[in-house]
């Protein structure tokens, strides 16, 4: 596998229909969130989303947990990162452009 491929104008696209979604949804029932629960909000459907992405684009190869447990546990890990990273990126540009707002 070369690489994974992720469209990051899809993924931001998803995050603010997400968002904004989550965000009428609360406003209709009466609730208004904090800060701090916004961000935490916005970098979880980030994460999410950008695992999904990773698995559509189909997940690298990882050795049998039976046979190397710890080579196993290296290439999660390795995955999990790079998951993190893009959503970290795409959370960035959707957070900063919240504060804006």
């Amino acid at each position: 596998m070369d690489g994974i491929v992720v469209n990051e104008a899809l993924i931001v696209g998803a995050i603010v229909i997400v968002g904004f979604v989550i965000n009428q949804a609360a406003a209709w029932a009466g609730y208004s969130f904090s800060a701090s629960a916004k961000k935490a909000i916005v970098f979880l459907v980030s994460a999410g989303l950008s695992a999904y992405a990773m698995y559509e684009a189909g997940l690298p190869e990882l050795p049998d947990v039976a046979a190397d447990p710890s080579g196993f546990a290296l290439a999660l890990l390795g995955v999990a990162t790079l998951n993190f990273k893009i959503a970290q990126a795409v959370y960035d540009r959707i957070w900063q452009g919240l504060q804006r707002a």
